[in-house]
């Protein structure tokens, strides 16, 4: 009877446990995270007997997860994908919003600007014409002072709403530690596992992945080491490190990802992937740094080109025009140097531009090797170049070091030649008559008499402050390459030995090509007041159209349409990739539901079966009380 009865007390005890596991089951059916459970049960050793062995009833042997790893795996890799493309979008299509809008982009800006040119190219007398034309260029100006502020905003925001992830991040580090402490302890009392510990933990560990990449690495203890990123180790065991936002080495209104290790904070900004930390570097990195890198070239470009031609026209008191927009390298309208915060020299490196045309879209950061010898690598190509100092050039730059000043070897310095300079472009034409719509030059023609073959090319007016209005006539002789520069009344200007080079004299700049011989003569008529003339405005208006930009290739509009349409294409391709990483999620949490959810159904019928396997051991119980209890009426008698 005391088998019988020790058989139907552990098929009881065994049956009580299954039924408080699958209560468990159905209590959490709407836990986040939650991973069935399932008791495992075997038979106790049997005894020994000359006839054979006879069973000695159940035993519970562990309250088991009903988990498969590699599902698990799926949802942090899909979590991870996910949220970091859904942030790219999001803030993407804030760009892309802001780019194409047909009221607040820079196309139709630029447009009634080059229409405006073209009004007054029509009418070049008309003040109203020319009074609407610099009302254009000053809301040209306006309009990218607002774009490069809006990018500049959004880039502030960015910045902090990763700061503000890094404290999540932070946080659940703190929580998965101390759950790693809580679940090695349970697991050297009993060498078993608490399974609702492990569930918490590993929903935050997916809470984690929506954040950054994440990989986790099994300990024998139970424990589980967490790295984010390309490996940094955020989760060791029971301690866990912090992130932090620092300032950029260069820029301190830029932040950096930063893991503290002791009293040492090791940037690790470029290691950082996947979540909404890796999407909003992506952006950053991918989309917003170098739209305003492109909006500060298209102004630079537009800057340069325009006054250039300016300069080249006389306005209505028939004097050279003047800068029609801020000159280049003055002000802000110049490329920003910054310094590593860890230089130990005192060398201050200065850019300016030289060429607008030759300029690219990227940053540069230059290290000093020692021996006036500097490195320079393009931040976004990487492309590394070696010159010699302390001064030289490179893409449309001009680079010097400051006199007195001596930089230290591996001292670094950051150069962005168009970054933030849209915001600082100005209009310094106020009065509508000093527009430069005229030519300097009415003619430019070859005398018929001529025996060389010497052909007038251009004559334009380049230097204001010496510009003499006048007729001049180049006459070449006695030898074939000697020539003299007459004014209108025969005196001389200039003479020299003519080399091909252009020929300047009075402000003014005349090429020739072919060969002139000696008696040759070339006749040029100047524009005495500029009054009804158009010639310069038409030029002006055709920069719209011209290469100015990408090395003579592409002009503003060209420039602007690529940008617009590259940032379009991220936002399309990121939309279509978050549509499918959201089935992707979708498919392995559901894979993962059909492996470790509660089922209701499945549940209660567990649970009538459990019931009555429970009764049944009761009934055991009884009958070997029965038993017993006959057994003892028999020996009474």
């Amino acid at each position: 009877m005391s088998d019988l009865l020790s058989i139907g007390v552990s098929g009881l005890q065994a049956f009580k446990r299954e039924l408080d596991t699958t209560s468990h089951n159905i209590a959490n059916v709407n836990t986040d995270g939650y991973s069935r459970q399932r008791v495992e049960l075997s038979a106790r050793q049997p005894d020994a007997y000359g006839f054979g062995y006879m069973g000695n009833g159940v035993g519970v042997d562990n309250v088991k997860r009903i988990v498969d790893e590699f599902l698990d795996r799926q949802i942090l890799t899909n979590s991870t994908s996910l949220s970091q493309v859904d942030t790219f979008h999001s803030l993407v299509s804030r760009v892309d919003d802001l780019l194409a809008n047909a009221d607040a982009g820079l196309t139709p800006t630029l447009q009634e600007f080059f229409n405006a040119a073209q009004d007054v190219a029509n009418d070049p007398t008309s003040i109203p014409a020319r009074q609407v034309f610099l009302a254009r260029a000053e809301t040209l100006v306006d309009r990218l002072y607002s774009l490069d502020q809006q990018m500049s905003s959004l880039a502030r925001q960015t910045n902090a709403s990763i700061g503000s992830t890094l404290d999540e991040v932070n946080s659940l580090a703190q929580g998965i530690a101390l759950l790693n402490r809580d679940i090695t302890t349970a697991y050297s009392g009993n060498n078993r596992l608490p399974n609702d510990l492990l569930d918490k933990r590993d929903q935050m560990i997916r809470e984690l992945s929506q954040h950054v990449e994440v990989q986790v690495v099994s300990q024998s203890n139970g424990a589980l080491n967490v790295f984010i990123g390309t490996g940094q180790a955020l989760v060791i065991d029971s301690e866990a490190r912090s992130l932090e936002a620092v300032n950029n080495a260069f820029d301190p209104q830029q932040l950096d990802i930063a893991i503290r290790q002791g009293n040492t904070a090791v940037v690790i900004t470029d290691q950082m992937r996947g979540g909404a930390i890796g999407g909003s570097l992506d952006f950053l990195n991918q989309v917003l740094y170098p739209a305003r890198n492109e909006l500060g070239r298209i102004a630079v470009g537009l800057a340069g080109s325009f006054n250039e031609q300016h300069r080249q026209g006389l306005d209505l008191d028939g004097q050279l025009g003047g800068d029609f927009f801020q000159a280049l390298n003055t002000g802000y309208l110049q490329p920003s140097v910054l310094q590593g915060n860890k230089n130990t020299g005192d060398g201050v490196l200065r850019a300016s531009y030289a060429d607008a045309g030759q300029l690219g879209n990227g940053n540069y950061q230059v290290r000093y090797l020692g021996s006036n010898q500097y490195e320079v690598r393009d931040t976004g190509t990487n492309q590394l170049r070696t010159f010699t100092g302390p001064s030289f050039s490179f893409d449309g730059l001009d680079i010097e070091l400051d006199a007195g000043t001596t930089p230290a070897t591996g001292d670094t310095f950051l150069i962005r030649p168009t970054y933030g300079v849209a915001s600082h472009l100005a209009v310094e034409i106020r009065d509508p008559r000093a527009i430069a719509a005229g030519s300097p030059v009415l003619g430019a023609v070859a005398d018929t008499g001529n025996t060389g073959d010497g052909v007038i090319q251009v004559a334009a007016a380049t230097d204001g402050t010496a510009y003499v209005a006048g007729d001049y006539s180049i006459v070449f002789g006695p030898a074939d390459d000697d020539y003299q520069v007459l004014d209108r009344d025969s005196n001389v200007v200039t003479s020299g030995t003519f080399t091909g080079d252009p020929i300047a004299f009075n402000g003014l700049e005349v090429t020739l090509t072919g060969t002139p011989l000696a008696g040759d003569r070339f006749d040029i008529t100047g524009n005495q007041g500029g009054v009804g003339d158009n010639r310069n405005m038409l030029a002006l208006a055709g920069l719209q159209t011209r290469g100015t930009l990408d090395k003579g290739t592409a002009s503003y509009l060209d420039v602007y349409g690529r940008m617009v349409a590259n940032v379009g294409a991220k936002s399309q391709q990121a939309a279509i990739t978050r549509d499918a990483q959201a089935t992707l999620l979708q498919q392995s949490v559901a894979a993962r539901e059909s492996v470790s959810g509660v089922n209701l159904d499945e549940e209660a019928a567990a649970l009538i079966r459990f019931q009555q396997a429970y009764q049944a051991a009761a009934q055991v119980i009884s009958v070997a009380n029965d038993l017993f209890q006959t057994l003892l009426g028999a020996v009474r008698r």
